[in-house]
């Protein structure tokens, strides 16, 4: 019997400013599997303001997130994008 091969998923982690807080949206296509990855993590919440999942940007969130969905996943990370208030509009430096 052939062994199936795990499906890799492309994601990317993005700098965003969400309810006043510093947080990284996880963008990836939908997958249960991931998902139920994502909620094992420390305040992982889905915004659906934003349409994605995110998590607190704090030190070490970035290697946690690689070691907990890098086997699944492949994941880029953007540099800091357009933040955005809860207006939705961009937030000025």
């Amino acid at each position: 019997m052939e062994k199936m091969a795990k499906k890799i998923f492309d994601m990317q982690i993005r700098h965003v400013v969400h309810r006043n807080k510093k947080r990284l949206a996880l963008i990836f296509s939908y997958d249960k599997h991931v998902v139920s990855m994502i909620r094992d993590l420390p305040d992982a919440r889905w915004s659906a303001t934003m349409g994605c999942w995110h998590v607190p940007d704090e030190k070490g969130m970035i290697e946690n997130l690689n070691k907990k969905l890098g086997n699944v996943c492949n994941i880029g990370y953007k540099c800091p994008v357009r933040m955005m208030d809860e207006s939705r509009n961009p937030v000025r430096s």
